[in-house]
Parts: C-alpha cells; sequence; structure tokens
C-alpha cells in the first residue's frame, strides 16, 4: 500500500506502515523515516546450574541474568538447578548467559 501526500514545500509517503518525510527547511534537506516498533525474536536457553542452595541464590542470579542486554525474561530454580531464560539472539549469545552464572560463583552448562 502506497499513499503520498503534500503540504508546503513537504512531501511524505507511507509503505506498509513505514513513514517516510523529505523536504527543505531554510535551505536545508531534511530527510527522516519511522519504522514501527518491531518485535525481537526471542530464543530460550535451558541452563544447568550448580552450587545454588537456598531461594536467595535463585533470586541473586534472576537479577544478574536480568542485566543482561538482550534478556527479556528469566527463571531459576534452585531446587532442580534449572534455569531458563528468553533472550533476543541478535543482542545476548548463550554463552554470555553462561559466563553470567559462573561469575557469580556458581557451576553452568547449556542444556540441549
Amino acid at each position: 500500500m502506497l499513499e503520498g501526500w503534500k503540504v508546503g514545500k513537504w512531501e511524505g509517503r507511507a509503505v506498509l506502515g513505514v513513514l517516510a518525510l523529505s523536504g527543505t527547511v531554510l535551505g536545508v534537506r531534511v530527510e527522516a523515516s519511522h519504522h514501527p516498533e518491531r518485535k525481537p525474536t526471542l530464543a530460550t536457553a535451558r541452563l544447568k546450574i550448580g552450587g545454588m542452595h537456598c531461594p536467595s541464590c535463585s533470586a541473586g542470579l534472576v537479577r544478574r541474568l536480568s542485566k543482561l542486554p538482550g534478556v527479556r525474561g528469566v527463571e531459576v530454580d534452585a531446587a532442580r538447578g534449572l534455569g531458563t531464560v528468553r533472550y533476543e539472539p541478535r543482542v545476548c549469545r548463550p554463552a554470555q548467559l553462561v559466563s553470567a552464572v559462573k561469575k557469580g560463583g556458581f557451576s553452568a552448562s547449556l542444556m540441549r
């Protein structure tokens, strides 16, 4: 779908929900575009975590993992020694998750 319009020196068009503007202001050419917010694609990593003994251990890991860029959700079960992390694969890698757990003083490995 293509919609076009012109107001004074400004003209614009919208193509499939993407807005693009162009025009001249005081002799300076201005170009701008806006893309609607896209939901990121999320991946899930399952971690085997060793060394957790209480709920505060799991709460600390949830806080630590949640601070990583691209992490969108964290669940940690201290009793079973398991963690599940939802993350954006373009921003975060599973190795970063494992590294963060190890920096917290626990052992960690990815589950297949």
